[in-house]
């Protein structure tokens, strides 16, 4: 299953292989240390961990997004509120389904509402 989704760019595809290229040598630029807060990668759907983060902060430019790994990875750790931001409830709605389908415990809460 997949749901279009309106945006300006080809952004998470092999598209952005260019965009990739500069911004891998950008990135190289910088020394990155062990994140203060667990963050979740695009990529791996697993924390960053500090000597990864420059090569997974480039592979998100052409790597699918892996939003439900990373929402069952969550759910799995204790997480039971999402909180999105922003206009617009579809990540809101996604979380609910994901929590439906895999029959975990908490619902997403969003902007206030339960939604799932």
């Amino acid at each position: 299953m997949y749901i279009p989704l309106d945006v300006s760019g080809a952004f998470h595809s092999r598209y952005m292989k260019g965009a990739q290229t500069a911004f891998r040598a950008y990135l190289d630029r910088f020394h990155f240390r062990e994140p203060s807060l667990t963050v979740v990668s695009n990529v791996e759907a697993r924390p960053y961990d500090a000597q990864r983060i420059r090569h997974l902060l480039a592979d998100q430019l052409t790597s699918p997004v892996r939003w439900t790994d990373s929402i069952q990875y969550l759910q799995q750790q204790g997480v039971e509120m999402f909180v999105e931001t922003g206009p617009g409830s579809v990540l809101s709605g996604l979380v609910a389904a994901i929590t439906k389908a895999t029959g975990e415990r908490g619902a997403a809460n969003i902007n206030g509402r339960s939604a799932g």
